[in-house]
């Protein structure tokens, strides 16, 4: 009967607002965010097999990346929760600060390798000439792509810690729109556009991506909001002992 009690205590209508009031959000971003490898794929497909193909294997090295950065995010997220949970402001911003720091690390280096060695990362799933010229097109565009990836769930964990997630999903809305309009324009060449196939699809995720990120970042500061960090906040958060608390937390989960 206590169980049952229990149950009934927390299960009431205003713990289930509150629950869907933030797990919506973030569910809708999850899902946004997986879609726009699927649209670049749909759209891709109107153009022929090695396209599809190209794409396919350049997603599953882009999606490693991607999953490394977020597991790289989960230590922001523990950290910037507690800190908000205390109410220490500072200390928020200096971990929101680490977060971005070091998920941008991570990003830089994948970036780096797409950049210099995308022939090679193709090679690994396929052998075929044209498969491999073109994902390494689209690997070395999106690379830098990564970065807003990185900078851009580093301040979403810490809106999630504000139970702010609506925020990040607005702009990830913002993202995802402008993608599918640039697939449309840089993809076939319409209303004047050059027609760039598999390219076009690379330069649609870079620039819907930098957009996003840089419309969400002016908000937060535009907004002086709790997570708007100063230079000497990120100075201050590069300090030993925190960066090895941060890692402890976030390398387990990468």
């Amino acid at each position: 009967m206590s169980t049952l009690s229990t149950l009934r205590t927390h299960c009431d209508a205003n713990f289930f607002g509150r629950l869907i009031g933030i797990g919506l959000p973030i569910a809708l971003q999850t899902m946004m965010f997986s879609s726009r490898s699927l649209v670049d794929i749909l759209m891709l497909g109107q153009l022929g097999e090695a396209d599809v193909a190209a794409i396919g294997v350049a997603g599953k090295a882009l999606f490693v990346a991607t999953i490394l950065i977020f597991g790289v995010t989960t230590g922001g997220a523990m950290l910037t929760a507690q800190y908000w949970g205390a109410g220490n402001m500072s200390g928020f911003r200096r971990k929101t600060a680490l977060t971005v720091v070091m998920t941008s690390l991570v990003a830089g280096a994948f970036a780096m390798i797409f950049l210099t060695m995308a022939e090679h990362v193709m090679g690994l799933a396929t052998r075929d000439s044209d498969v491999i010229a073109l994902g390494a097109t689209y690997l070395q565009i999106t690379a830098l792509a990564l970065i807003t990836i990185a900078v851009g769930s580093s301040l979403s964990v810490s809106l999630r810690a504000m139970n702010k997630p609506g925020i990040s999903t607005m702009f990830s809305a913002v993202g995802i729109s402008l993608n599918m309009g640039l697939n449309w324009l840089l993809i076939f060449g319409n209303m004047g556009f050059p027609a760039m196939g598999i390219a076009g699809a690379a330069w649609a995720t870079l620039i819907s991506g930098v957009v996003e990120v840089s419309c969400m970042y002016l908000y937060v500061y535009h907004k002086n909001m709790a997570p708007a960090f100063s230079f000497a906040e990120m100075k201050e958060a590069l300090e030993v002992d925190g960066v090895k608390r941060f890692l402890s937390l976030s390398l387990p989960t990468a």
